[in-house]
């Protein structure tokens, strides 16, 4: 579901163009830079997480063609599948226009500290992961790590997260980052 957010919003903005270099902070088993990969968004993927992650190229790989396949098989079976909750019909979602054949590239596993990397990138993406940082430190970094037309993308678990962690203010300074 965070992926599919993540696609439909930038496609929404015109913003599913081809990056080269993509950083997920808080990836954990870097399934969103595997699946940006997959659907030719990023051409290389970095995901860090400072957290011990058994990572496994080949059960990703499993995953997904598994989820392809109950896609494409539930698709013929039912076409009641697309009819969202209030009987909207969300063909359009990234999850029912997978592909079933998409190029084979890994992606790096890192559990390297954010604020020690110096490489710059297109494409920076952090999915629910931003609380457990301090957000003027975060967004300062993010800021220094994106080429001068990157793409930030982060998706907190709580709304009022990044809205009231400091005072009235300061919020200017640190929009100004994004």
């Amino acid at each position: 579901k965070s992926f599919n957010f993540f696609h439909n919003l930038m496609g929404k903005y015109g913003l599913l163009k081809k990056y080269d270099n993509h950083l997920d902070i808080g990836g954990a088993e870097g399934f969103i830079g595997f699946l940006c990969i997959k659907n030719q968004i990023v051409n290389n993927s970095k995901s860090i997480d400072p957290l011990h992650v058994e990572e496994s190229s080949l059960k990703r790989e499993l995953i997904y063609y598994f989820f392809v396949l109950k896609n494409i098989i539930t698709k013929v079976i039912s076409k009641q599948r697309f009819i969202g909750k209030n009987g909207f019909v969300i063909k359009s979602d990234i999850f029912n226009n997978l592909k079933l054949f998409p190029r084979f590239k890994s992606i790096r596993i890192s559990k390297e500290n954010v604020f020690n990397l110096k490489e710059k990138y297109d494409l920076i993406t952090s999915i629910g992961s931003l609380e457990y940082f301090k957000p003027e430190e975060i967004l300062e970094k993010i800021y220094k790590l994106l080429n001068s037309q990157g793409i930030c993308y982060i998706n907190v678990s709580y709304a009022w997260f990044l809205m009231f962690f400091k005072k009235k203010q300061d919020l200017g300074n640190i929009a100004s980052l994004l």
